[in-house]
């Protein structure tokens, strides 16, 4: 009898043990980063670490795998947090397109999910790969290869963007203008600045002086300079700056939200990060405040979820303003999605 209850108590054991794993690899919900205790991990819409902090460092999630930064080195993982691809570089970047840019000593190269490096070539900078085209430095000048290693426009650039929609901004001086993927200037470098350097929902917020306007892919004004400051077109709204306050307008010019607000972010799941006075909220595109100003700090949504600041610690709140935990991270990550990507470098107008 007693042999049968042990044998019993052995089985129920590795279903516990075989349910917990597969727990752990069937989980196909979005995946967040956070930092607790000095280390960083990745946890569910629940708050629950689905990788447990570990890393000295680590990126959000793209094509499936991670860059962390373990011991000196930086690799990749998978979703379960297993190594796909060992800890041996300097710097590591997101997968895009299948490749991920890694520095090894002072090299730049790429490498596939494997770890294998994709091609031989070589280079003093590189960047993530977007609409099949990345932007490398030779020497000191940036041109775009293929994902062959192939340079599909030579090194002749001051640093430029990344291409989206199909344009991609230079450099000349201290004057912007775009190129496209043949390389050909379609847009001559005339202005002063270009909001994230790239054009979004098919125009791109460019300074002329101190004004603000938006222009079409062939370079000619959609929307007239006349805004004291402007982000880029997200979900077919953008923030503009006029007296000191920020509204949002669509894409024929006209405002939809008046300006009110002292900071704001691109529009990301339908909504917008404002802050009022000295705390952040959101509205939604007609303008109404869906999550009231309660956060000290926040970031966009992404996937239903957005990270919040409160005091020192830091949570994930859902489209309610609910907190999925009790905010208690030191940290959260920086997404790194294609278009989030570019809402890191210019999504907030201030």
């Amino acid at each position: 009898m007693k042999k049968v209850l042990l044998l019993l108590l052995c089985m129920i054991m590795l279903c516990a043990v075989s349910c917990s794993r597969e727990k752990a690899v069937d989980y196909s919900g979005p995946l967040f980063l956070a930092k607790l205790d000095g280390r960083w991990g990745y946890i569910d819409t629940t708050g629950e670490f689905r990788i447990k902090p570990q890393f000295d460092d680590a990126l959000d999630f793209s094509e499936g795998l991670a860059a962390v930064f373990s011991e000196g080195k930086w690799g990749f993982v998978d979703r379960s947090g297993k190594f796909v691809i060992k800890p041996r570089f300097d710097v590591a970047i997101l997968f895009s397109d299948g490749l991920a840019p890694v520095k090894v000593g002072h090299d730049w190269l790429y490498v596939d999910r494997s770890g294998k490096q994709a091609f031989p070539a070589k280079f003093v900078e590189a960047s993530p790969f977007t609409e099949g085209l990345a932007a490398v430095m030779v020497k000191d000048r940036w041109g775009f290869i293929d994902k062959s290693g192939a340079f599909a426009i030579e090194p002749r650039y001051e640093k430029p963007s990344l291409f989206h929609e199909g344009r991609a901004m230079i450099r000349k001086g201290d004057k912007f203008g775009f190129i496209d993927k043949t390389g050909k200037i379609v847009v001559p470098a005339q202005y002063a600045e270009v909001t994230a350097g790239i054009f979004n929902n098919g125009l791109a917020a460019v300074r002329t002086g101190q004004r603000w306007g938006f222009i079409d892919l062939d370079g000619k004004f959609a929307i007239p300079d006349i805004f004291g400051d402007a982000l880029f077109f997200s979900e077919g709204m953008a923030a503009f700056k006029m007296k000191n306050k920020i509204g949002y307008m669509n894409k024929e010019g006209r405002p939809i939200v008046m300006p009110t607000y002292d900071q704001s972010f691109v529009f990301s799941d339908g909504v917008a990060a404002v802050k009022v006075g000295k705390k952040w909220g959101y509205i939604d595109k007609s303008g109404a405040m869906v999550i009231k100003p309660q956060f000290d700090e926040t970031l966009a949504f992404r996937k239903g979820f957005a990270p919040v600041r409160i005091g020192h610690k830091w949570t994930y709140v859902d489209k309610t303003g609910r907190a999925i935990v009790s905010p208690r991270f030191e940290s959260v990550g920086a997404v790194t999605d294609e278009v989030l990507l570019f809402m890191i470098v210019g999504g907030e107008l201030k």
